[in-house]
């Protein structure tokens, strides 16, 4: 293995030890279960789901933002409707 490449693979792993309690052993083995990827090393011991599960969709947030403008209008007709029927 090339020098660099196991100076870069240290410095990953000193990396994992500093922002979690993981072991230098114990950060070795995640980093090779992640591919060498820190930040899903991290985001697994913060508790983030790493890797999504088959039977979640994952939802774009535009289309929350729509549907909550959505829910709006139509109450605000429902509420303008039964204003200009009360009168």
């Amino acid at each position: 293995m090339d020098e660099s490449k196991i100076e870069d693979i240290d410095e990953t792993i000193a990396l994992v030890c500093r922002q979690t309690n993981y072991s230098k052993e114990i950060a070795e083995s995640k980093l090779k279960e992640f591919n060498y990827d820190s930040m899903k090393v991290i985001r697994e011991y913060l508790g983030v789901d790493v890797k999504p599960k088959n039977n979640e969709k994952v939802i774009d947030k535009s289309q929350i933002n729509q549907e909550m403008y959505k829910q709006f209008r139509s109450k605000l007709e429902i509420k303008s409707s039964n204003q200009f029927a009360n009168t």
